[in-house]
């Protein structure tokens, strides 16, 4: 293993996500924010193993190997997971409708995009049969799951709490 710029980018990116972190206001229950951030770093090591792993499909490889090494965990527990709780926390701390709601989705790609492009010229990521333009699709999917989940997230951690004062 090379340790060079794309362990540095890796480094810095889980650095200031988990600094950015620990300084937001808390918004979400701490129950909801575990299993919003397992859930996020569930779905980053999936969608990571099904795209870049040999089987089904090899449309990339992560920094310096092809195998699995401890900065792709990184990337995918911390940085990726990281990435989606803000989407998620600013999307229902904002309460964003229509438009806004538009415009923020798209940012969001845009800014997911801009990150990969960095990435891929640091050498983070070496493409085979891929391209941003799938990212773009990609990105699209999973901030909608995110959505999804964060609102069964949400009715399921509401039911609970209210099963739960019923009962007192």
């Amino acid at each position: 293993m090379n340790f060079d710029e794309n362990e540095w980018w890796v480094i810095a990116g889980f650095f200031l996500l988990l600094s950015l972190f620990l300084l937001v206001p808390r918004h979400f229950p701490p129950v909801l924010t575990f299993l919003l951030l397992l859930f996020n770093a569930q779905l980053a090591i999936s969608v990571d193993i099904i795209l870049g792993s040999s089987f089904p499909f090899n449309f990339y490889d992560a920094l310096d190997t092809e195998k699995y090494e401890f900065f792709d965990f990184i990337m995918d527990s911390f940085n990726y997971t990281l990435i989606g709780y803000f989407f998620m926390y600013c999307y229902d701390k904002w309460k964003l409708r229509r438009f806004l709601w538009v415009f923020h989705f798209l940012t969001w790609i845009g800014l997911s995009l801009l990150l990969e492009w960095i990435s891929h010229q640091l050498h983070v990521y070496h493409y085979h049969n891929w391209h941003l333009g799938y990212s773009a699709v990609a990105y699209f999917f999973i901030f909608i799951v995110y959505i999804i989940y964060l609102k069964i997230g949400k009715l399921a951690y509401q039911y609970f709490r209210e099963t739960k004062s019923m009962k007192n």
